[in-house]
């Protein structure tokens, strides 16, 4: 789930600046656009666990691909700057509150004694995820807009997640 989560939001991590340049934005709007999604982390950091205990990882997790589909789907239907720096401060939810998450899951449902194991696993796929999706992305880019891209990729997330996470809560449900 997590790899197929960070497969399809790898271009809001790392070619946003492909994005930004595909709609003919000012240089100016792409540092603006990387301030707003920095800035936007700090309060769910800083609230992440409240909000983990109040609701729980699983949830807020959930929660978060489905900000994170928003997000894309804002990107890819506006072009527009402004609005698309402005759907940047959903960076909070789709990055900072979707890291505090998995790593609060995976703290839950990892025995104590594998639980060093587990956080490199989630971290594993993660990045595995980033880095074939960022690959996927930049061949996507050469046969669409970015704008088209991003679209495709937010209304893939749902149904491929729904997919996969059944797929693998079966396989779990066998083993365990």
């Amino acid at each position: 789930l997590v790899f197929v989560y960070s497969l399809f939001a790898s271009p809001c991590f790392v070619i946003m600046n492909v994005f930004y340049d595909d709609i003919n934005a000012p240089s100016n709007i792409l540092g603006a656009a990387y301030a707003v999604q920095a800035v936007s982390e700090v309060p769910f950091f800083f609230f992440a666990n409240r909000l983990v205990n109040r609701f729980g990882a699983k949830k807020l997790f959930i929660f978060c691909m489905i900000a994170t589909a928003t997000r894309m789907l804002i990107y890819g239907l506006t072009g527009n700057a402004i609005i698309s720096v402005c759907a940047g401060a959903l960076h909070g939810v789709t990055f900072g509150l979707y890291m505090v998450s998995m790593i609060a899951f995976v703290h839950q449902i990892v025995p104590k004694e594998l639980r060093s194991t587990g956080q490199s696993l989630i971290y594993m796929f993660y990045y595995g995820g980033v880095s074939l999706g960022s690959f996927l992305i930049g061949w996507l880019h050469n046969y669409t807009s970015m704008t088209n891209a991003m679209i495709m990729t937010g209304t893939s997330r749902p149904s491929t997640t729904t997919t996969v996470s059944t797929a693998v809560s079966s396989v779990m449900a066998r083993f365990l």
